[in-house]
């Protein structure tokens, strides 16, 4: 049934190593979750061959602009926007959820003067730090940035998730497969690990 007041969105990104994948691919996620009566989104962001990073973090913060901003004709609770994502998608919905406007991050599109904070964040099995030598080496890693490590090592920090948690970070879901042979488990320990000592 149409909704006649606010609820909660969750927006969903789809993963894909920044290269690939399309909103369509959480489809089985939206449908179902809006059947409970929640507003649900999946959104699009500019793959690495088309830009490179900051290029598909400013796309979903121009997305939670954009809903926020357009909250009271979808029906959304602009105070509770979670942000869930695999893969790609969870190291994108961790920074969302970790950058709230970041001057340096800050979308070129979009509505001014309107917020991209989340308020939660789900993110399995989601890259969070770009610094380790797993992901200094790593094709997938560098192409999304640009450059090497060597080149541009404050990009690689800039866009890890890790660099960015502190004590208010919003609540944030990760879990993640052992034998995971994409991302190393590792990323997803570290971080709960810096979750647990602040």
């Amino acid at each position: 049934k149409a909704l006649d007041h606010p609820v909660p969105a969750l927006v969903f990104i789809h993963g894909g190593g920044w290269a690939g994948g399309q909103r369509g691919d959480y489809r089985p996620y939206t449908v179902p979750y809006a059947a409970k009566g929640y507003v649900t989104a999946s959104v699009s962001y500019r793959l690495k061959d088309v830009a490179k990073f900051p290029a598909a973090v400013q796309d979903v913060k121009a997305a939670i602009k954009f809903l926020r901003a357009n909250a009271e004709k979808y029906h959304i609770d602009p105070d509770h926007i979670a942000a869930i994502g695999g893969s790609a998608g969870g190291h994108l919905s961790l920074m969302l959820g970790l950058t709230p406007d970041k001057p340096e991050l800050e979308p070129t599109a979009g509505p001014e003067g309107v917020s991209d904070k989340v308020q939660a964040v789900v993110a399995p099995y989601g890259p969070t730090d770009l610094t380790t030598d797993f992901a200094r080496n790593n094709g997938t890693v560098t192409s999304f940035i640009g450059k090497s490590y060597e080149e541009a090592p404050d990009a690689f920090k800039l866009a890890s998730p890790m660099a960015h948690l502190t004590a208010d970070a919003p609540p944030i879901l990760i879990f993640h497969g052992t034998i995971d042979d994409i991302v190393p488990v590792e990323q997803s320990d570290g971080f709960a690990a810096k979750l647990k000592e602040l």
